[in-house]
């Protein structure tokens, strides 16, 4: 179990699964479990058999969350500390249950997921070395922030792109989760690679970028926002335009500084920290995934103020918001994503799609992969392989549409629209750790709007 030996005297022959976590007395709604290299459903503990030597991972999700959101790191052998990566959305940090051996190569697998992951010996704090829990990033003083904000106009467009008439050609670049921070840092991020794809987006000459947030590594650290600005500085001397989503990483540590930081690089925005663009027959409305947009909310009534008066030039509305709506089996099990919150809202976009003259696409990050899905006539993307260190999805359920295999997936979405016609590209690095690094296109698909 987790890699060390352990004994089970009270099982018997044809003991299940649901029969060993009964034994270890773990709460089944905390943990998941993977069995000789397969994660196993929770709803398939009581029929699942276990067996002398079989091989078990199990992951407990501990608790947390306080307004200070100290720094935490994992300590995987002496004198070695890696700095975690925060996720202020999600109150819970995944560890490993047993210590493992030093030296031990630790199988990550299909435990990497897109939240604050330890492994190691010890989780300490790096406030407190002696505290016995890692404390989670989430802050309660993110929701005194609300009402500082304006809220985007309702009922129209917030930016209207006058260059771009209705029934023009269009092409955007879709992606995210880039963790922008000293080129030197190659632990929470993929420098390389993600310098190279800013280059290449810039020689796309894209209409606009859709970014779906995780810009900066930290969001409260200007050097993380002076790193963006040097790396991106091919977008502005193209002149594009940049529509980005904030992302858990925007908010790290200190959300106000973090959103200070956000609003200063991105001044067109008047602090508004939902809003739409008009670009010819693409409607675009920008989410802020961590101000949910439940039902009574700001955020949400500006949203149905948004969707009952759509332009009818709009063939196509694109929803940018950074925590995904649908998502692989390992993350639900593994992280509880999406949050009730993120299923309301696909609900109700999806009863809202049922109405509309328009085709909705909705496009997200988080994941440092790539997936997409379709539900109820609404099409799905995860787009997070900007050059944040990459997450593998090892368990790809038959909804994913995209099932090729190769890891990692750092990459950028050309979306080519042609009228009520629109080409979707994946553009993969083939190599990260080539010398010249090189792409290829790993999936083309189409978009099309409702006639």
């Amino acid at each position: 179990m987790n890699g060390e030996p352990r004994l089970f005297p009270d099982l018997n022959a044809g003991a299940t699964l649901a029969d060993l976590i009964s034994s270890l007395e773990l709460k089944g709604d905390r943990i998941a479990v993977e069995h000789n290299g397969a994660i196993i459903q929770r709803k398939d503990w009581s029929t699942h058999p276990v067996a002398e030597n079989d091989r078990l991972e199990v992951v407990h999700f501990v608790g947390g969350g306080t307004e200070s959101a100290p720094s935490s790191c994992a300590r995987a052998s002496p004198g070695h500390r890696v700095r975690s990566a925060p996720s202020p959305t999600l109150d819970m940090v995944i560890l490993r249950t047993a210590a493992r051996r030093q030296g031990m190569k630790t199988r990550a697998a299909a435990l990497f997921l897109p939240a604050f992951i330890v492994f190691g010996t010890t989780i300490v704090n790096a406030q407190d070395p002696a505290a016995p829990q890692v404390r989670s990033y989430a802050s309660a003083s993110i929701n005194q922030l609300d009402p500082a904000h304006p809220s985007a106009p309702m009922g129209q467009p917030t930016i209207v792109v006058n260059e771009i008439r209705p029934g023009s050609d269009l092409k955007i670049v879709a992606y995210g989760d880039s963790r922008f921070t000293d080129p030197a840092d190659d632990t929470d991020a993929s420098p390389r690679p993600r310098k190279w794809l800013v280059d290449r987006i810039a020689k796309e000459a894209p209409d606009a970028i859709f970014f779906s947030g995780d810009m900066p590594f930290m969001g409260d650290d200007p050097a993380d926002w002076q790193v963006f600005q040097h790396e991106t500085e091919p977008w502005r001397a193209a002149h594009l335009r940049l529509y980005p989503a904030i992302g858990n990483h925007e908010l790290a540590r200190d959300p106000m500084r973090g959103l200070q930081n956000y609003f200063a690089n991105f001044p067109y925005l008047h602090e508004h920290r939902w809003y739409s663009v008009q670009l010819g027959n693409v409607y675009l409305i920008v989410l802020d995934s961590f101000w949910a947009p439940v039902p009574g909310t700001a955020q949400r009534q500006w949203l149905e103020s948004q969707l009952a008066n759509l332009p009818a030039t709009a063939d196509f509305v694109f929803f940018l918001s950074h925590m995904p709506l649908v998502t692989d089996i390992q993350t639900q099990m593994a992280v509880s994503l999406p949050t009730p919150d993120q299923i309301e809202l696909r609900n109700y976009i999806e009863g809202q799609s049922q109405h509309s003259h328009a085709k909705f696409v909705v496009v997200n990050g988080h994941i440092h992969n790539y997936e997409r899905y379709e539900r109820k006539g609404v099409s799905y993307i995860v787009t997070g392989g900007g050059g944040a260190k990459p997450y593998p999805v090892m368990v790809r359920a038959n909804d994913d549409l995209y099932q090729q295999p190769g890891f990692p997936n750092f990459h950028y979405l050309v979306i080519e629209v042609h009228g009520k016609h629109a080409k979707v590209t994946m553009n993969r690095i083939i190599d990260p750790q080539a010398e010249l690094l090189k792409s290829e296109v790993r999936e083309t698909f189409t978009l099309d709007a409702k006639e």
